[in-house]
């Protein structure tokens, strides 16, 4: 005859205890990816140019802001693969002179900026990262970023090197900056953007306009650990600055809908790549809208 222990039934039952607890942890983890994928994410920017570069542009606020805002556009359509949105929130253009001493040492620099805004933007606009644009050569290193620091108040901030007229080259640089505030560290051998290996977190900037399955899954783990709360918050849409764009995916003045690229377009029977409406539709997108015709009265579908 065995004889059991008084433990021995607690034993096994902490064994399952512990096999139930791992599970609900692994659904947690699971609804909390599926949440991060689905819901758009939204980087509040602000961003400062100094005096030498708003020189280059001809000391022309107009044209100053219209390239910032180019800017932005088009890193903007960088970051849609994985569901973020870049908005620029806010713009401001040292005309009279720079409010900070720009050292030399990119890093110097960095640190000056971000004490600045930490003491005299924050209280004003409050926002996710603020870049510094300045005009002359920064030497070996073009950029210089706090890691993870977007969401932060004390290290929400880059610094960014625009001395000469490439604005794609520029763009990358931002956007490879910009990658190092939301946890994405450099590329290595085994990252890959599409058929391309030298993507937008390579150590060397690029004209490849993709981030790497490395920069996405440093992305997603940043968020995952909570280090990128304020993404989720949406902005007001009254202090968003850009400029009418066809092909943006955003629906500006003067536009019937916008589907985004061509290859997007393709698939979309309601819109052109004009941003017109395609011949008899009616409505492109909304609860209100199915088959590019307007559901009748009573059975829109509650937006999400």
């Amino acid at each position: 005859m065995s004889l059991r222990g008084p433990g021995s039934r607690s034993h096994l039952k902490g064994k399952q205890d512990v096999a139930d607890m791992d599970e609900r942890e692994r659904e947690l983890q699971r609804a909390s990816m599926d949440y991060i994928w689905s819901h758009t994410k939204y980087v509040k920017t602000y961003i400062v140019v100094d005096k030498k570069r708003f020189e280059m542009w001809d000391e022309n606020v107009t044209k100053t802001t219209e390239k910032v805002m180019d800017v932005v556009s088009q890193l903007d359509t960088f970051t849609h693969e994985f569901n973020t949105r870049v908005v620029l929130i806010g713009l401001e253009i040292w005309t009279e002179g720079n409010l900070i001493h720009i050292s030399l040492n990119i890093r110097f620099a960095l640190m000056a900026f971000n004490r600045w805004r930490t003491d005299y933007v924050f209280r004003r606009v409050i926002h996710d990262i603020a870049h510094l644009i300045v005009g002359h050569n920064t030497g070996s290193a073009m950029g210089d970023a706090y890691f993870r620091g977007t969401c932060t108040y004390y290290k929400a901030a880059t610094i960014d090197s625009f001395y000469h007229e490439d604005i794609t080259r520029f763009t990358n640089l931002l956007a490879h900056e910009l990658g190092h505030t939301l946890g994405m560290m450099h590329d290595h051998s085994g990252c890959r953007c599409g058929e391309q290996s030298s993507c937008i977190m390579n150590d060397a900037v690029t004209h490849e306009s993709r981030y790497s399955n490395c920069s996405i899954d440093n992305y997603y783990e940043y968020l995952r650990t909570r280090g990128g709360i304020c993404l989720y918050e949406k902005p007001d849409p009254s202090r968003i600055m850009r400029k009418s764009v066809c092909g943006n995916r955003v629906l500006d003045r003067g536009e019937e809908c916008d589907c985004g690229s061509v290859e997007t377009c393709s698939k979309d029977p309601c819109c052109l790549p004009t941003c017109k409406m395609t011949k008899g539709s009616v409505c492109a997108f909304g609860p209100c809208c199915e088959g590019c015709q307007f559901r009748l009265r009573g059975q829109c579908l509650p937006s999400q």
